[in-house]
């Protein structure tokens, strides 16, 4: 297990748009004064653009084994319904990349949240949550080098979040009108 470190000012957090055919979803790549200004890690909230067909797919299945093969750390939560192009869930698809087989998620568990850590050699180690609607979000860690990260609140965040939002879409949410 990694030790815990507390993120203090050499981390810097930094929100980019994601490709246009979902600008609503979003990557926040965290980048390290200690580390030249590099990207250490990147957090993506996977979008319903990326499972829509099986071209947006690959590209995200590619473009994480990019972020892993560079030694960059990524956190995704998939927290949408599966698709046609994407039945198991981006982590089966991942592994499959480096030849790597992953038990499939429960079919009642499609949602995910998993951490990939770049440890030593670029050896790749993950931590997977099998969601589904209605589980409160994991505290799932985000790596910032080989055995140290930061935790990431998501149920809190995502409270804190839906506070922000006006009471009349809350309610309209809420009640999934």
């Amino acid at each position: 297990e990694g030790n815990i470190v507390v993120a203090t000012s050499p981390v810097l957090v930094q929100e980019i748009a994601l490709e246009p055919y979902d600008i609503l979803a979003r990557r926040i790549a965290i980048h390290s004064e200690w580390e030249g200004d590099a990207i250490v890690a990147v957090i993506e909230f996977v979008s319903r653009g990326n499972k829509a067909s099986q071209a947006k797919v690959d590209q995200f299945v590619k473009k994480s084994v990019s972020f892993l093969e560079k030694g960059i750390h990524v956190l995704f939560m998939d927290l949408h319904a599966p698709t046609k192009a994407l039945r198991a869930g981006f982590h089966p698809k991942i592994f499959e990349e480096y030849g790597v087989s992953v038990s499939p998620p429960e079919p009642d568990r499609l949602l995910s949240a998993v951490s990939y850590q770049v440890r030593e050699a670029g050896k790749i180690c993950s931590r997977a949550v099998a969601l589904k609607i209605g589980d409160r979000l994991p505290e799932m860690p985000v790596f910032i080098r080989p055995h140290e990260f930061v935790r990431a609140p998501l149920e809190t965040t995502y409270e804190q979040a839906f506070r922000s939002v006006p009471r009349k879409y809350r309610e309209r949410l809420a009640s999934g009108a």
